[in-house]
């Protein structure tokens, strides 16, 4: 009977990295298990990902399953690194893909460390991607909703940067500040919105003015948010494994078509394992084409036929 070598946090960090259509629920389990010996390795490996030390596939996988944890356990340390990993849209994309736009915004809020400048620079920077942005701003708006940051400092900081935040034309962070602003009630702050709804900076695909109109009083009706943070998808999720777990990626259907996958790729190719499967074995480097070209075989289909199969020798 083979011993198994029990988990590490280096082991942890090895299946992480190594996640192939397998959610690696027991090296998972055993970080929550352990989190004070696998947090500060977790937090160190997003920082060198975020500030472009190692951007390595490799890398990018363990920082997916680390920001799921650090969500679950309401990491703080990982706030700084995670919103400075957000400005580069490129490896934010390659590193958490899918969870930008589905679970980016309650690991935010559930990470927070209690300053909101690395969030407002995230929201504020135009270069980066708008879901990255829509996505911070609506944790922000959840943040105001529990009381974690005060409402009246949103109310002033929506006011503010209406005036100054680029895109000045249609992004899906105007869209994040239309639902901000309704959510938490921010009545005076409706005729600004219906103005970004006119310009069309709200994309009328996405959201109407009278969508905008029917959260706001809905939250005039529930100031604790309690319907907005369902329907927005702000709530934080308890268990990373089970959330993870109902990812299409991590099914039993997509590890089956990765099986697949790789099968094909190992099944042998045309004249690949034997020469006598090769049609054109016979064909000398001077002879005539066989494709019927009138040049030589060299000069002309040869070239193709060696991508499969060395050719004979004239």
């Amino acid at each position: 009977m083979t011993k198994q070598t029990p988990m590490t946090i280096g082991k942890a960090i090895g299946e992480f990295g190594a996640i192939d259509g397998t959610l690696p629920r027991a090296a998972m389990q055993w970080a929550l298990d352990h989190w004070a010996e696998a947090a500060p390795r977790l937090v160190e490996t997003l920082s060198y990902y975020a500030n472009g030390t190692d951007r390595s596939k490799t890398t990018s996988n363990v920082v997916f399953i680390a920001v799921h944890l650090f969500g679950e356990k309401a990491e703080s340390r990982a706030f700084v690194p995670l919103c400075h990993l957000l400005h580069d849209a490129e490896a934010t994309e390659a590193a958490i893909g899918d969870a930008i736009t589905s679970t980016l915004r309650p690991i935010l809020a559930r990470t927070f460390d209690g300053d909101m400048l690395p969030l407002r620079a995230v929201i504020e920077d135009a270069e980066a991607d708008q879901f990255i942005r829509y996505s911070a701003l609506m944790a922000m708006a959840y943040l105001a909703l529990i009381g974690r940051i005060a409402r009246d400092e949103l109310h002033v900081y929506l006011g503010d940067v209406r005036q100054t935040m680029r895109p000045r034309g249609e992004s899906y962070v105007w869209v994040a500040w239309t639902e901000c602003v309704a959510i938490l009630g921010f009545t005076d702050l409706a005729d600004d919105a219906k103005v970004l709804f006119q310009r069309e900076w709200v994309d009328p695909g996405v959201m109407h003015y009278r969508h905008f109109e029917s959260d706001l009083k809905r939250a005039l009706e529930d100031p604790t948010g309690t319907a907005a943070i369902a329907d927005k998808h702000l709530a934080p999720f308890t268990s990373a494994i089970d959330t993870l777990s109902r990812w299409y990626a991590f099914s039993p259907k997509r590890a089956a078509s990765i099986r697949k996958e790789r099968e094909a790729a190992r099944a042998p190719r045309p004249w690949s394992s034997a020469a006598d499967r090769n049609p054109l074995r016979h064909i000398g480097r001077n002879d005539p084409c066989p494709c019927g070209s009138g040049r030589k075989f060299k000069k002309c289909c040869l070239g193709k036929a060696d991508l499969v199969a060395p050719a004979r020798a004239a």
